[in-house]
Protein backbone atom coordinates (compact mmCIF):
# COMPACT_ATOMS: atom_id res chain seq x y z
CA UNK A 1 0.00 0.00 0.00
CA UNK A 2 2.81 2.43 0.93
CA UNK A 3 4.63 1.81 -2.37
CA UNK A 4 1.49 2.40 -4.42
CA UNK A 5 0.83 5.58 -2.42
CA UNK A 6 4.24 6.92 -3.42
CA UNK A 7 3.43 6.26 -7.07
CA UNK A 8 0.18 8.20 -6.65
CA UNK A 9 2.18 11.10 -5.21
CA UNK A 10 4.55 11.01 -8.17
CA UNK A 11 1.65 10.80 -10.60
CA UNK A 12 0.15 13.85 -8.94
CA UNK A 13 3.21 15.87 -9.90
CA UNK A 14 3.14 14.43 -13.41
CA UNK A 15 -0.55 15.06 -14.06
CA UNK A 16 -0.96 18.38 -12.22
CA UNK A 17 -2.17 21.25 -14.39
CA UNK A 18 0.15 24.23 -14.63
CA UNK A 19 -1.21 27.25 -12.75
CA UNK A 20 0.03 30.83 -12.62
CA UNK A 21 1.11 32.51 -9.38
CA UNK A 22 1.61 36.21 -8.88
CA UNK A 23 4.17 35.48 -6.18
CA UNK A 24 6.95 34.17 -8.44
CA UNK A 25 8.26 34.69 -11.95
CA UNK A 26 9.24 31.83 -14.22
CA UNK A 27 12.62 32.44 -15.86
CA UNK A 28 13.41 29.71 -18.40
CA UNK A 29 16.92 28.89 -19.56
CA UNK A 30 15.99 28.29 -23.20
CA UNK A 31 19.38 27.16 -24.44
CA UNK A 32 19.37 24.06 -22.21
CA UNK A 33 15.89 22.73 -21.62
CA UNK A 34 15.55 19.34 -23.35
CA UNK A 35 12.04 18.20 -24.15
CA UNK A 36 11.45 14.48 -23.69
CA UNK A 37 9.17 12.65 -26.08
CA UNK A 38 6.95 9.67 -25.43
CA UNK A 39 3.38 8.59 -24.83
CA UNK A 40 1.00 10.72 -22.80
CA UNK A 41 -0.95 8.98 -20.04
CA UNK A 42 -4.55 10.25 -20.04
CA UNK A 43 -6.07 11.75 -16.91
CA UNK A 44 -7.87 9.41 -14.53
CA UNK A 45 -11.62 9.44 -15.22
CA UNK A 46 -13.09 6.70 -13.11
CA UNK A 47 -14.37 6.70 -9.52
CA UNK A 48 -12.23 5.90 -6.51
CA UNK A 49 -8.68 6.92 -5.63
CA UNK A 50 -7.02 6.71 -9.05
CA UNK A 51 -5.28 4.30 -11.37
CA UNK A 52 -4.62 0.70 -10.46
CA UNK A 53 -0.83 0.23 -10.41
CA UNK A 54 0.87 -2.94 -11.67
CA UNK A 55 4.60 -3.45 -11.08
CA UNK A 56 6.38 -4.40 -14.33
CA UNK A 57 9.57 -5.55 -12.63
CA UNK A 58 10.19 -7.72 -9.57
CA UNK A 59 12.67 -5.12 -8.30
CA UNK A 60 11.92 -1.61 -7.18
CA UNK A 61 14.84 0.84 -6.88
CA UNK A 62 14.19 4.00 -4.93
CA UNK A 63 15.48 6.86 -2.75
CA UNK A 64 18.95 7.56 -4.22
CA UNK A 65 20.98 10.06 -2.19
CA UNK A 66 24.50 11.15 -3.05
CA UNK A 67 27.47 10.88 -0.73
CA UNK A 68 28.27 14.53 0.14
CA UNK A 69 31.99 13.70 0.20
CA UNK A 70 31.98 11.85 -3.14
CA UNK A 71 29.15 12.58 -5.57
CA UNK A 72 30.07 9.46 -7.61
CA UNK A 73 28.59 7.35 -4.81
CA UNK A 74 25.00 7.15 -3.68
CA UNK A 75 22.88 5.16 -1.26
CA UNK A 76 19.56 3.67 -2.33
CA UNK A 77 16.90 1.17 -1.33
CA UNK A 78 15.82 -1.90 -3.30
CA UNK A 79 12.74 -4.02 -2.79
CA UNK A 80 12.32 -7.50 -4.30
CA UNK A 81 8.63 -8.26 -4.86
CA UNK A 82 9.20 -11.97 -5.59
CA UNK A 83 11.21 -12.79 -2.48
CA UNK A 84 9.46 -10.17 -0.34
CA UNK A 85 12.75 -8.87 1.04
CA UNK A 86 14.74 -5.73 0.65
CA UNK A 87 17.93 -3.92 1.51
CA UNK A 88 19.91 -0.71 1.65
CA UNK A 89 22.81 -0.53 -0.84
CA UNK A 90 25.48 1.86 -2.04
CA UNK A 91 26.68 2.18 -5.63
CA UNK A 92 29.75 3.78 -7.21
CA UNK A 93 29.06 5.21 -10.67
CA UNK A 94 32.69 5.07 -11.78
CA UNK A 95 33.64 1.60 -10.52
CA UNK A 96 30.10 0.18 -10.97
CA UNK A 97 30.50 -1.49 -7.57
CA UNK A 98 27.33 -2.31 -5.63
CA UNK A 99 27.64 -2.94 -1.88
CA UNK A 100 25.05 -4.16 0.62
CA UNK A 101 24.72 -1.92 3.66
CA UNK A 102 21.86 -3.55 5.52
CA UNK A 103 19.35 -6.30 4.81
CA UNK A 104 15.84 -5.41 5.92
CA UNK A 105 12.87 -7.57 6.77
CA UNK A 106 9.60 -6.29 5.34
CA UNK A 107 7.44 -8.96 6.94
CA UNK A 108 8.77 -8.19 10.42
CA UNK A 109 9.03 -4.49 9.48
CA UNK A 110 12.54 -4.64 10.89
CA UNK A 111 14.95 -1.90 9.89
CA UNK A 112 12.78 -1.21 6.85
CA UNK A 113 13.11 2.50 5.99
CA UNK A 114 9.81 4.33 5.67
CA UNK A 115 11.52 7.61 4.68
CA UNK A 116 14.52 8.87 2.73
CA UNK A 117 17.96 7.56 3.63
CA UNK A 118 20.40 10.45 4.14
CA UNK A 119 24.22 10.42 4.05
CA UNK A 120 26.23 12.73 6.33
CA UNK A 121 29.61 14.35 5.85
CA UNK A 122 30.83 12.36 8.86
CA UNK A 123 30.08 9.12 7.03
CA UNK A 124 26.78 7.97 8.56
CA UNK A 125 23.53 6.93 6.92
CA UNK A 126 20.32 7.78 8.75
CA UNK A 127 16.73 6.58 8.27
CA UNK A 128 13.42 6.05 10.05
CA UNK A 129 12.07 2.51 10.33
CA UNK A 130 8.49 1.19 10.32
CA UNK A 131 8.24 1.76 14.08
CA UNK A 132 9.08 5.42 13.37
CA UNK A 133 12.33 5.28 15.30
CA UNK A 134 15.59 6.62 13.90
CA UNK A 135 18.72 4.57 13.14
CA UNK A 136 22.17 5.35 11.83
CA UNK A 137 24.62 2.97 10.20
CA UNK A 138 27.98 3.16 8.47
CA UNK A 139 27.91 2.72 4.65
CA UNK A 140 29.82 -0.56 5.03
CA UNK A 141 27.07 -1.90 7.33
CA UNK A 142 28.98 -1.47 10.59
CA UNK A 143 27.81 0.19 13.79
CA UNK A 144 24.04 0.03 13.36
CA UNK A 145 22.76 2.28 16.15
CA UNK A 146 19.22 3.10 17.25
CA UNK A 147 19.03 6.83 18.01
CA UNK A 148 15.41 7.34 19.16
CA UNK A 149 13.07 5.09 21.14
CA UNK A 150 9.88 7.15 21.49
CA UNK A 151 8.42 6.24 18.06
CA UNK A 152 6.45 8.84 16.06
CA UNK A 153 9.68 10.22 14.54
CA UNK A 154 9.75 10.79 10.79
CA UNK A 155 11.97 11.98 7.90
CA UNK A 156 15.36 12.42 9.62
CA UNK A 157 17.87 14.82 8.06
CA UNK A 158 21.52 15.55 8.89
CA UNK A 159 22.78 19.09 9.16
CA UNK A 160 25.54 20.28 6.82
CA UNK A 161 28.42 19.05 9.00
CA UNK A 162 26.75 15.87 10.24
CA UNK A 163 26.88 16.94 13.88
CA UNK A 164 23.10 17.15 14.35
CA UNK A 165 19.94 15.80 12.78
CA UNK A 166 16.30 16.86 12.85
CA UNK A 167 13.10 14.80 12.71
CA UNK A 168 9.40 15.51 12.44
CA UNK A 169 7.77 14.23 15.63
CA UNK A 170 4.07 13.64 16.27
CA UNK A 171 2.81 14.10 19.82
CA UNK A 172 0.01 11.69 20.73
CA UNK A 173 -0.79 13.92 23.69
CA UNK A 174 -0.88 17.29 21.94
CA UNK A 175 -2.06 15.88 18.60
CA UNK A 176 0.40 18.07 16.67
CA UNK A 177 3.62 17.69 14.69
CA UNK A 178 6.78 19.59 15.55
CA UNK A 179 10.47 19.42 14.70
CA UNK A 180 13.04 18.03 17.15
CA UNK A 181 16.80 18.63 16.88
CA UNK A 182 19.17 15.91 18.14
CA UNK A 183 22.94 15.72 18.31
CA UNK A 184 24.60 13.04 16.21
CA UNK A 185 24.34 10.52 19.07
CA UNK A 186 20.58 10.91 19.53
CA UNK A 187 20.52 13.35 22.46
CA UNK A 188 17.51 15.70 22.29
CA UNK A 189 18.85 19.26 22.26
CA UNK A 190 15.99 21.42 20.95
CA UNK A 191 12.34 21.54 19.87
CA UNK A 192 10.96 23.80 17.15
CA UNK A 193 7.31 24.82 17.18
CA UNK A 194 6.58 27.90 15.08
CA UNK A 195 3.52 29.89 16.20
CA UNK A 196 1.84 26.74 17.41
CA UNK A 197 2.01 24.98 14.05
CA UNK A 198 4.26 22.57 12.22
CA UNK A 199 7.24 24.35 10.66
CA UNK A 200 8.04 21.84 7.94
CA UNK A 201 5.47 19.47 6.47
CA UNK A 202 7.65 17.17 4.37
CA UNK A 203 11.15 15.70 4.15
CA UNK A 204 13.48 18.60 5.06
CA UNK A 205 16.89 19.31 3.55
CA UNK A 206 19.52 20.80 5.90
CA UNK A 207 22.57 20.73 3.62
CA UNK A 208 22.98 24.49 3.85
CA UNK A 209 25.17 26.78 5.94
CA UNK A 210 22.10 28.51 7.37
CA UNK A 211 18.70 27.10 6.43
CA UNK A 212 16.63 23.97 6.84
CA UNK A 213 14.60 23.77 3.63
CA UNK A 214 11.05 22.47 3.64
CA UNK A 215 7.48 23.40 2.84
CA UNK A 216 4.12 23.94 4.47
CA UNK A 217 0.62 24.86 3.28
CA UNK A 218 1.78 28.33 2.23
CA UNK A 219 4.81 27.33 0.18
CA UNK A 220 8.55 27.24 0.87
CA UNK A 221 9.91 27.35 4.42
CA UNK A 222 13.45 28.44 5.26
CA UNK A 223 14.21 27.85 8.93
CA UNK A 224 17.32 29.56 10.31
CA UNK A 225 18.16 27.28 13.23
CA UNK A 226 20.97 29.47 14.65
CA UNK A 227 18.79 32.58 14.86
CA UNK A 228 15.47 30.73 15.36
CA UNK A 229 13.87 32.54 12.44
CA UNK A 230 11.34 31.29 9.89
CA UNK A 231 11.08 32.73 6.39
CA UNK A 232 8.05 31.70 4.31
CA UNK A 233 7.99 32.18 0.54
CA UNK A 234 4.45 31.98 -0.76
CA UNK A 235 4.48 30.20 -4.11
CA UNK A 236 0.79 29.95 -4.92
CA UNK A 237 -0.19 26.65 -6.55
CA UNK A 238 3.25 25.63 -7.78
CA UNK A 239 3.95 21.91 -7.28
CA UNK A 240 7.31 21.27 -5.60
CA UNK A 241 8.55 17.80 -4.69
CA UNK A 242 11.81 16.29 -3.40
CA UNK A 243 13.51 19.66 -2.81
CA UNK A 244 17.29 19.64 -2.27
CA UNK A 245 19.86 22.40 -1.93
CA UNK A 246 22.41 22.62 -4.76
CA UNK A 247 24.14 25.79 -3.49
CA UNK A 248 23.52 28.51 -0.90
CA UNK A 249 20.90 30.24 -3.06
CA UNK A 250 19.23 27.49 -5.09
CA UNK A 251 17.49 24.19 -4.63
CA UNK A 252 16.46 21.66 -7.26
CA UNK A 253 13.04 20.01 -7.34
CA UNK A 254 10.59 18.20 -9.59
CA UNK A 255 7.40 20.07 -10.36
CA UNK A 256 4.69 20.28 -12.98
CA UNK A 257 5.95 18.71 -16.23
CA UNK A 258 9.64 19.01 -15.47
CA UNK A 259 12.67 19.53 -13.27
CA UNK A 260 13.36 23.03 -11.96
CA UNK A 261 15.66 25.10 -9.81
CA UNK A 262 14.44 27.82 -7.45
CA UNK A 263 16.56 30.76 -6.31
CA UNK A 264 15.51 31.84 -2.81
CA UNK A 265 17.39 35.15 -3.02
CA UNK A 266 15.34 36.51 -5.94
CA UNK A 267 12.41 34.05 -6.27
CA UNK A 268 13.45 33.07 -9.79
CA UNK A 269 12.53 29.67 -11.19
CA UNK A 270 14.49 28.00 -13.97
CA UNK A 271 13.15 24.95 -15.77
CA UNK A 272 16.03 22.69 -16.73
CA UNK A 273 14.07 19.80 -18.20
CA UNK A 274 10.63 19.24 -19.72
CA UNK A 275 9.12 15.78 -19.51
CA UNK A 276 6.07 13.79 -20.50
CA UNK A 277 3.89 12.34 -17.77
CA UNK A 278 4.78 8.74 -18.67
CA UNK A 279 8.34 9.41 -17.48
CA UNK A 280 8.52 10.80 -13.95
CA UNK A 281 11.50 11.58 -11.73
CA UNK A 282 12.00 11.74 -7.96
CA UNK A 283 14.80 12.00 -5.38
CA UNK A 284 16.86 14.32 -7.57
CA UNK A 285 20.62 14.71 -6.97
CA UNK A 286 22.68 17.21 -8.95
CA UNK A 287 26.26 16.03 -9.45
CA UNK A 288 29.42 18.12 -9.76
CA UNK A 289 29.44 17.64 -13.55
CA UNK A 290 25.80 18.88 -13.71
CA UNK A 291 24.47 15.40 -14.44
CA UNK A 292 21.47 14.31 -12.39
CA UNK A 293 21.07 11.06 -10.47
CA UNK A 294 17.46 10.29 -9.60
CA UNK A 295 14.71 7.70 -9.45
CA UNK A 296 12.88 7.18 -12.73
CA UNK A 297 9.31 5.88 -12.85
CA UNK A 298 8.38 4.81 -16.36
CA UNK A 299 4.65 4.34 -16.87
CA UNK A 300 2.70 2.59 -19.62
CA UNK A 301 -1.04 2.31 -20.15
CA UNK A 302 -1.90 -1.40 -19.78
CA UNK A 303 -5.68 -1.07 -19.96
CA UNK A 304 -7.26 2.26 -20.84
CA UNK A 305 -10.82 1.05 -20.18
CA UNK A 306 -10.09 -0.33 -16.72
CA UNK A 307 -7.50 2.41 -16.13
CA UNK A 308 -4.61 0.13 -15.20
CA UNK A 309 -1.07 1.46 -15.41
CA UNK A 310 2.18 -0.51 -15.47
CA UNK A 311 5.13 1.08 -13.68
CA UNK A 312 8.82 0.24 -13.66
CA UNK A 313 11.27 2.04 -11.40
CA UNK A 314 15.00 2.49 -11.88
CA UNK A 315 17.81 4.77 -10.81
CA UNK A 316 19.12 6.74 -13.75
CA UNK A 317 21.56 9.36 -14.96
CA UNK A 318 20.20 12.37 -16.84
CA UNK A 319 22.57 14.47 -18.94
CA UNK A 320 22.21 18.24 -18.50
CA UNK A 321 21.43 19.30 -22.08
CA UNK A 322 19.95 16.36 -23.97
CA UNK A 323 17.08 13.90 -23.67
CA UNK A 324 19.25 10.84 -23.00
CA UNK A 325 18.30 8.89 -19.86
CA UNK A 326 20.64 6.08 -18.79
CA UNK A 327 19.22 3.49 -16.39
CA UNK A 328 21.87 2.03 -14.08
CA UNK A 329 22.15 -1.77 -13.93
CA UNK A 330 21.77 -2.44 -10.21
CA UNK A 331 20.82 -6.13 -10.34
Amino acid sequence: MKLNFLYLVLLFFAFACEKDSNKVQLAIDNHCMPQETGPIIPYYKGPGFGFEIVQLDSFRYTMPYSNPNNKNEFVYFVYDYKLNNSGIYTYNILTKQKSLVLETDLRAKKRYPQSDIRWSRKGWLIFADFDNNIYKVKPNGDSLTQLTFSRNNFVPEWNLMGTMFCVQHYSNTLKIHFTIIFDEHGKNIDTINYEGKQVIGNQPHWQHEKYILGSNDNGIVLYDYINDKVTEIRTGNLSMGFMRWINNDEFIYNGTNGIYTYNVSNNQIKQIRKMVNSNGYAYINLLDNKQIICQRNKTINLDSLREILGVKSSICIINPCDTIVTDLDLR
